[in-house]
């Protein structure tokens, strides 16, 4: 398994998979991974974890982890994901490192302050 806390990757997204979103995973539970999307900083996002260039080299400007959209995904399938070269339009994930101790324990703090965050995984962190 090359997934692991503080993973991060690109990973292609819905409605058409040419946007990639870069994800972070916070933790690892029964076989499953926590995922977080970064997003850009806009007035009004949820303000739990907000990160700022230099926290990680995909961080280009300030942005935050979009705690409303966190997934739950087993490790079985980013590993597939991983491995599949380009099927039609639809690139693999891409390997950005992992995020630093401190930086994941922000990520990982950040679910505590976000009224966004799904109270279904709460007890995973």
């Amino acid at each position: 398994m090359i997934f692991t806390h503080g993973s991060a990757f690109l990973i292609p997204t819905p409605p058409d998979y040419r946007i990639e979103h870069f994800f972070v995973i916070i933790a690892i539970n029964d076989g499953k991974a926590l995922m977080v999307n970064v997003t850009s900083y806009k007035d009004g996002c949820d303000s739990a974890c907000i990160v700022e260039k230099g926290d990680h080299d995909f961080i280009t400007h300030k942005s935050f982890f979009n705690y409303a959209d966190t997934q739950f995904v087993e490790l079985s399938i980013l590993d597939k994901l991983l491995a599949i070269e380009k099927y039609k339009d639809f690139p693999k994930i891409k390997l950005q490192g992992t995020v630093s101790s401190t930086l994941l324990k922000k990520i990982q703090e950040g679910p505590k302050k976000s009224d966004a965050f799904p109270i279904e995984y709460r007890n995973l962190i």
